[in-house]
């Protein structure tokens, strides 16, 4: 019951190479949205519509509420984004949505914390049940609550334990270890489980306590309802819990509870029901139905919460919610069942509905033309000068937030290895997050940043008809959506690493000294080695476009004098190449670690969001990219190796970027033969170039199969209803499409392409044509801290600047958030292919008469065009696959929307939703986003080369 992905994003940084990992803004679950009566009954989402968001455990009722009310009264719109019971309190706390959702009641601080008067309802009942998935245990597991409270410590480890064969006897119980699984989000569905096994086990309310989010003893964490079914669903042994209806949904196996009176209750629509007779109203911190005294009541009941404002000033919004609410409390009751849901006692609706009623010249020229040549530069510097600007003030934002935590646990934060969220033992300690990051990060540069570089250097060895395509085929998967990889991992990649790569090396590299210990453990469930070859596979393209063009780069003359010197192709890339390119590949290697170290959405779903440091790359770990915490907890961005990585680009160039080496080579030729090519000098030849074709295979055969896996499991998703329909009910999701998230991407990424593409172009301008010493060096540091920062800490920080600033979700909080992204890729790109514009085309241009700013415009700038149009293509790529920072500042919606300043779906935000859910139906849905994601990329790589080729062409 309770938070999804986004649950309670907290303030988090991460020391590391490039990550500037810092905080993560809470954003929570609760959302309702409708338009108001006056709204027109088609066509986009009104201005005056309600944003909602919460819960994750009443989304399906919801959803179809909404779908049938809107049947009653067409003008009225709610869109309900399930982020989360935690999340959902804190927006409706900031007033960022017009009501919440939380499946706790709400605490004393929080009440303390509502800036006004509010009504708090209940809607529906359920229960959390405890789920498993065991080989030939497929039904009738009984558990009581203190066997439940010793499997959640850990005190039990496998399913053949006596005292689990003590309530089941006559059940063959198979000696299988147990796999404990458990929310890794804070979220309403913990509160009320923890809730129930500390009045069941005093041990259990001793070591770990209540609340929305606590320190688990032992187990795996899953992001949401739908994270745990599906981790429990792919692992034998495991055991975790959630809300009924999810469980039912997944096909999990159920355990019977005991109830007081000794006997066993299972979980169903009456057992809940019985249940409710002991709510009361109005809702009290204390409130509610756990263990409740009547004959067949079920012990983990529990019940959902609207949270409403009393003083909506708005007539229209006001009028949408009391219509809503008093249909969801009368006639909507009626079909919850049909969604495993329990309706609400008559009188607690009937009370629930009185507490609403109360609540709702040539001289000239040269003077001219000397004035635009200062103003052209002037503004590139302002626009340069701009990144620093933005990064100050993301530091300001977060850091302001994030105090709390330093001033309350210091120095213990970066060190310490407990995270203890239980109010009053509130214990802190980053360590194995930044542990997680680190490790899977380091897996992704040892084992993607070889087989990059092999790639790219076999795609400047060969040519014509094999790397031209290869080349193009490079750069279209480049721009593969973190959310695609992510699914591809999941339901793919991590199946068969369990299944067979992972058992073979713990067979053989786990039996080897000093490495061993990397590779112990067993094959199952997610791990941190999984995630590290999932980044991996993620760099490969990146790393290798970077290091593909700034080979190419490397002077014909240069390989001509190895070669002539009688050097093998293997000893020309050693002796010519590879000096000269050096510094270039480095800073490609910097651009994959610091997507590596930012990745939030594909680590989240197979790295386990377990926080243990160990020695093993076969446990499940925690990244501090995919944390949920307080607001307020950070670490201070380290920033050594982005200065490495500005110095190391440019080391050992010339002002032009004339290389050493070369004058080196250039001086040797004529005085230095090596002889003529045999023996052992051509046998390492011939294994130079089988080892360039492994690294093709070994990087471009993962990447063609996600393309073209996407495209086998997303066709058939693809229908007249998919790009023409807003989602039906979960009930027929078949029937509806995702129409407003085509329409919201466009509207986002085309809000932060206005924007960041010129701001990107102007400062490459400035760092490549006229930034010299300090300011420069500063600029560029500072880019290159923005580029590595994490996808979600720019939308949490454009979460906290513009959502809460301006009360509302918007596509163009969205797109300001993708604007921090996409507006340092451009400047590096654009500052980078503007330096390998040879230097005598400018002096020409200038010798002709042209001022500094014609000549770049007119000469520089077309020359590069090429590099510019592919940086474009990079960024905007990248926005198009962005998932965390939508989900932040977009929040989602399930109508069309044409309005920037409101609530906004997308397809990668769609994409994420609907893989979650154990709804195959969704899955399917899913895979045709992913499929759509993946053909936008393919035409702006289309589109890109033929305009460049054409721009070339013009140009020579």
């Amino acid at each position: 019951m309770e938070g999804s992905s986004m649950t309670n994003i907290r303030k988090l940084g991460g020391a590391g190479a490039l990550a500037l990992t810092i905080a993560l803004v809470a954003v929570a679950c609760s959302s309702n949205t409708g338009s108001s009566p006056s709204a027109a009954s088609g066509g986009g989402f009104q201005g005056d519509a309600l944003t909602g968001a919460g819960a994750t455990f009443p989304d399906p009722i919801y959803e179809q509420w909404f779908k049938d009310f809107q049947q009653v009264e067409p003008s009225a719109k709610i869109n309900y984004q399930a982020i989360g019971s935690g999340g959902g309190v804190e927006q409706f706390t900031a007033k960022t949505v017009d009501f919440g959702a939380s499946d706790a009641p709400l605490q004393a601080d929080e009440i303390k914390a509502l800036p006004s008067p509010y009504v708090e309802l209940p809607t529906v009942l359920g229960g959390v049940v405890i789920a498993y998935n065991v080989s030939g245990l497929n039904t009738g597991l009984k558990l009581d609550g203190t066997t439940a409270a010793k499997i959640f410590l850990g005190d039990i480890k496998t399913w053949n334990d006596p005292a689990i064969g003590a309530l089941n006897p006559g059940v063959s119980l198979p000696s299988t270890p147990i796999s404990v699984v458990h929310r890794s989000d804070e979220s309403g569905t913990t509160f009320v489980y923890t809730s129930w096994l500390s009045s069941q086990s005093k041990d259990w309310d001793t070591k770990v306590g209540a609340d929305k989010a606590v320190q688990w003893p032992t187990g795996t964490g899953g992001d949401g309802n739908d994270g745990v079914a599906a981790a429990i669903g792919q692992t034998d042994g495991s055991i975790g819990y959630l809300s009924f209806d999810f469980a039912v949904s997944a096909n999990l196996g159920i355990a019977d509870i005991k109830a007081s009176d000794g006997s066993f209750i299972t979980p169903s629509i009456d057992s809940i029901s019985k249940a409710g007779g002991g709510l009361t109203f109005p809702i009290q911190p204390t409130t509610n139905i756990l263990n409740s005294s009547a004959t067949g009541a079920y012990p983990i009941a529990t019940t959902t919460y609207l949270l409403l404002y009393k003083d909506v000033t708005d007539a229209n919004k006001a009028q949408t919610i009391f219509d809503f609410v008093t249909w969801a409390l009368t006639k909507g009751q009626a079909t919850v069942q049909q969604l495993n849901y329990s309706p609400l006692p008559s009188d607690i609706a009937t009370q629930g509905l009185t507490a609403l009623s109360v609540g709702a010249g040539a001289p000239a020229r040269v003077r001219r033309s000397r004035l635009i040549d200062r103003g052209f530069r002037g503004t590139t510097l302002v626009v340069g000068l701009g990144l620093i600007a933005l990064l100050a003030l993301m530091l300001v934002e977060l850091t302001t937030g994030a105090w709390r935590t330093f001033d309350a646990f210091g120095l213990h934060f970066f060190v310490g290895t407990s995270w203890n969220p239980v109010s009053g033992r509130e214990d802190f300690g980053a360590l194995p997050f930044i542990f997680g990051s680190l490790v899977t990060s380091g897996v992704a540069i040892v084992i993607g940043v070889p087989v990059a570089v092999g790639l790219a250097l076999l795609l400047n060895q060969v040519r014509g008809s094999i790397a031209n395509p290869l080349t193009v085929f490079v750069d279209i998967l480049a721009a593969i959506p973190s959310v695609v990889y992510g699914l591809w991992a999941l339901f793919v990649l991590k199946p068969i690493f369990d299944s067979s790569v992972e058992p073979f090396l713990i067979a053989t590299l786990g039996r080897v000294p000093l490495i061993g210990a990397l590779f112990r453990g067993k094959a199952q469930g997610p791990d941190l080695f999984t995630a590290g070859v999932i980044l991996a596979i993620m760099i490969l393209p990146i790393v290798t476009a970077v290091s593909r063009e700034v080979i190419a780069f490397v002077p014909r003359d240069l390989r001509e004098a190895a070669l002539a010197l009688g050097a093998t192709r293997y000893e020309s890339v050693r002796l010519a190449v590879l000096p000269y390119a050096r510094s270039g590949i480095v800073g490609a290697s910097m651009l994959g670690l610091g997507r590596a170290l930012g990745e939030t959405i594909a680590v989240s779903l197979v790295v386990g969001n377990t926080p243990r440091i160990g020695w093993s790359l076969m446990q499940p770990g925690a990244t501090i990219r995919d944390r949920r915490v307080r607001p307020g907890c950070a670490l201070p961005p380290a920033r050594a190796s982005e200065r490495r990585a500005h110095q190391w680009s440019f080391r050992g160039r010339g002002r032009h970027g004339r290389h050493r080496s070369e004058g080196r080579m250039s001086a040797g030729a004529g005085a230095v033969s090596l002889g003529p090519v045999r023996g052992i000098r051509h046998a390492k030849d011939v294994g130079f170039t089988i080892f360039l074709w492994m690294c093709a295979a070994l990087a471009l055969i993962p990447l063609t199969w996600i393309a073209l896996y996407v495209v086998s499991k997303g066709i058939g998703a693809l229908s007249w209803n998919f790009f023409t329909k807003v989602p039906a009910g979960p009930l027929n999701p078949q029937q509806g499409g995702i129409v407003q998230s085509f329409i919201g991407t466009g509207l986002i990424v085309g809000i932060a392409t206005l924007i960041a593409v010129p701001l990107g172009v102007l400062s490459g301008i400035y760092l490549a044509e006229y930034g010299r010493g300090r300011t420069a060096s500063a600029i560029r540091l500072v880019a290159y801290v923005l580029l590595s920062t994490p996808s979600i800490v720019a939308g949490a920080f454009i979460w906290a600047l513009v959502v809460v600033a301006l009360g509302n979700f918007s596509a163009l909080a969205g797109g300001l958030s993708l604007v921090v992204l996409m507006w340092p890729i451009v400047a590096i790109a654009s500052e980078a292919v503007l330096r390998l514009v040879p230097q005598e085309l400018r002096e020409g241009a200038l010798a002709l008469g042209l001022p500094r700013w014609k000549a770049i415009v007119r000469v520089v700038m077309p020359t590069a065009g090429a590099g510019l149009l592919t940086a474009v293509m990079l960024a905007v790529a990248r926005a198009l696959g962005e998932t965390a920072p939508i989900l932040l500042t977009a929040l989602g919606n399930d109508y069309i929307n044409t309005d920037i300043r409101a609530p906004t779906d997308a397809v990668p935000l769609r994409v994420y939703d609907y893989a979650r859910t154990p709804v195959e139906a969704l899955h399917s849905i899913a895979w045709g986003g992913a499929l759509v994601l993946l053909a936008a990329v393919l035409f702006l790589a289309i589109s890109a080369r033929i305009l460049s080729t054409r721009q070339q062409k013009r140009i020579a």
